[in-house]
C-alpha cells in the first residue's frame, strides 16, 4: 500500500514534531491513517491509543528513525517522507536558491519562508538528512527525483501549500504564535476564536481532499481548551503534518513542482485557479510505493 508520512519538524532540538500518515491507493483518496502531535504519541497511536487532543501532547526522547522502523513494520514498507524544513545534501549556510523562488512566488502572498543558518535549524535539518540517507532514502530534488528506485524524501512549506488547497490571495492566520501580529486591535479571547476560525477553515479544506476518517478532529473543541497554547500549537503542528503528507500525495500523483536547485527543493502543489505561477510538473511515481 503506498503511503506517505508527513512531518511537521521543529527546528529546535527537544521541541515535539507533528506528524501524520497517509494512505495513497491510486483510485480513491488519500486517507489519514495516523496523525500525532509528538514522535511519542504517534508510536502510541500506531499501536491503537486515542490521542488526548484538549491535553499537551506525551514527549520523550523517541527519535526519527525509532518512528520510521515502527512505520515500516506497521505497513510492511516504507514510505514516502514529505518534511516541513529546510534540508540539503550541503550545509545550509543562508538562503538557498529553494528559498529564494518561493519568496519570489509568495512573498507577495505573505509566505515568504525563515531565513535557514547554521544554528537554526542547523544540526536538527542535518539530523534529519543522516538519519533518513542512513536509512537508504534519497532527497527528491529537480533533479533527482524519477530517476532513482531508492525512497524518497522531500521538503516542503505549508503556507504556500495551505494558498493553493484553499485557493488564497494571501497566507491563513493559523499560526498561534502569531495570533498577536494577526490581530493586534482583537481583544484575546477574540484572537483565540478567530484562529478556531482559521483552523476550521484548514480543516474543511483538507477533509476536500483527503478521507480525515475521524482522526484529525474539527477544531472546535479548541474552544474550551484550558490551558489554551499547548492545546492550539499541539493542533497546530498536526494540521501542518497533514498538509505536509497532502503535498507528498500530490507529489505522488505528479502534481506538484519543484523550486529550488540541487543544494535544496521545496516541492508544492500546482496551482488551481488559473495557474498564474510558473509550473514544472513531475511525472507519476504512485505504483512505485
Amino acid at each position: 500500500m503506498p503511503c506517505v508520512l508527513g512531518i511537521d519538524a521543529a527546528w529546535s532540538a527537544g521541541c515535539p514534531s507533528g506528524i501524520s500518515l497517509l494512505s495513497c491507493e491510486p483510485a480513491s483518496r488519500p486517507r489519514l491513517l495516523v496523525t500525532a502531535r509528538s514522535f511519542v504519541e504517534y508510536a502510541q497511536v500506531l499501536d491503537g491509543a486515542t490521542p488526548r487532543w484538549d491535553k499537551p501532547p506525551p514527549h520523550g526522547q523517541m527519535g526519527l528513525r525509532e518512528v520510521l522502523e515502527a512505520t515500516a513494520r506497521k505497513l510492511g514498507s516504507w514510505p514516502l517522507i514529505s518534511i516541513d524544513i529546510p534540508l540539503s545534501s550541503q550545509p545550509i549556510a543562508g538562503r538557498r536558491l529553494a528559498d529564494q523562488e518561493v519568496a519570489r512566488e509568495y512573498g507577495r502572498l505573505g509566505a515568504t519562508t525563515h531565513t535557514p543558518n547554521p544554528n537554526r535549524p542547523g544540526g536538527v535539518s542535518l539530523g534529519i538528512y543522516k538519519t533518513l540517507t542512513g536509512l537508504g532514502y534519497q532527497l527528491a530534488t529537480n533533479e533527482v527525483c524519477f530517476s532513482t528506485e531508492r525512497p524518497l524524501f522531500l521538503e516542503t512549506y505549508p503556507h504556500p501549500a495551505v494558498i493553493e488547497l484553499l485557493e488564497l490571495d494571501y497566507r491563513l492566520p493559523y499560526k498561534t504564535s502569531r495570533r498577536h501580529d494577526y490581530w493586534p486591535k482583537d481583544t484575546p479571547a477574540r484572537r483565540w476564536e478567530r484562529l478556531v476560525e482559521s483552523m476550521t477553515l484548514l480543516h474543511r479544506g483538507l477533509s476536500g481532499e483527503v478521507e480525515l476518517a475521524g482522526r484529525l478532529p474539527e477544531p472546535s473543541f479548541l474552544r474550551a481548551a484550558r490551558p489554551k497554547t499547548p492545546a492550539f500549537k499541539g493542533y497546530e503542528d498536526a494540521l501542518d503534518a497533514t498538509i505536509c503528507a497532502w503535498v507528498g500525495a500530490e507529489f505522488l500523483r505528479g502534481r506538484c513542482r519543484p523550486l529550488g536547485g540541487t543544494d535544496g527543493t521545496v516541492w508544492l502543489p500546482l496551482p488551481r485557479r488559473g495557474q498564474p505561477r510558473s509550473c514544472l510538473v513531475a511525472g507519476a511515481r504512485l505504483e512505485s510505493y
